[in-house]
């Protein structure tokens, strides 16, 4: 899924006006794991990954809500996958659990020869 040129664009003057803002940060996160720039992903998504608790209200600290660090994690952690390290991956995966993510664990299961357990 790409979001074009001018997607990015817009997604980037958005960002320079709120580097902060983790809707923004998600969807930028999103593009750049789609074009292969780790470190990019790392960065958009660091601070909503290590957020605090915030409960229903949200993380006061990115103004992130429980699903948006929940979006943040996903990315992170299928980055993790496609570097091939699943550990850290499905550890990402169960801060969003849900049935597209029993895919994904099915899938760690078996890269480490856990097949009984799937």
């Amino acid at each position: 899924m790409s979001i074009g040129p001018y997607g990015v664009s817009l997604l980037e003057h958005a960002f320079s006006v709120d580097p902060h803002n983790p809707a923004v940060n998600n969807a930028l996160a999103q593009h750049y794991l789609f074009k292969g720039d780790s470190t990019a992903v790392e960065q958009l998504t660091e601070a909503l990954v290590r957020g605090g608790g915030g409960g229903a209200a949200g993380d006061a600290a990115t103004g992130a809500t429980p699903r948006l660090r929940a979006e943040a994690a996903y990315t992170r952690a299928r980055l993790h996958h496609s570097r091939g390290e699943l550990g850290n991956a499905q550890n990402m995966y169960m801060v969003r659990p849900d049935r597209l993510l029993i895919l994904y664990t099915v899938d760690i299961r078996f890269a480490n020869g856990d097949i009984l357990s799937v």
